[in-house]
């Protein structure tokens, strides 16, 4: 699919780091990200849910400002509640089970 915003794509943080013991390498690993386009530069800027949430989005190229914060509190409550849900999403993940794609039964 192509829209006039997918000519580019860049990440808006770091990677945030995982926990080893708790996803082990060539283990399921699920995160929900979200993408937000910077008009200003032509660009699709690409970032964990718990970061959107937490601190808003902010263009890597040009450096202005997204998304705000859509928190109203404690933005590690957020953050925990979204991990909880991408530890649902990954224990529902069968290993080997081929995902559906949009035409399949």
């Amino acid at each position: 699919m192509r829209t006039e915003y997918t000519r580019q794509t860049r990440w808006g943080h770091d990677p945030e780091p995982v926990d080893e013991e708790l996803v082990p390498p060539g283990s399921i690993y699920v995160k929900q990200v979200v993408w937000v386009p910077c008009t200003e530069c032509d660009l699709q800027v690409h970032a964990a849910l718990t970061q959107s949430v937490g601190s808003g989005l902010t263009c890597p190229e040009c450096g202005g400002r997204l998304t705000s914060p859509r928190v109203l509190g404690n933005p590690d409550v957020a953050a925990s509640r979204i991990a909880e849900v991408e530890e649902i999403l990954r224990d529902g993940v069968e290993p080997g089970t081929p995902f559906l794609s949009a035409g399949d039964p």
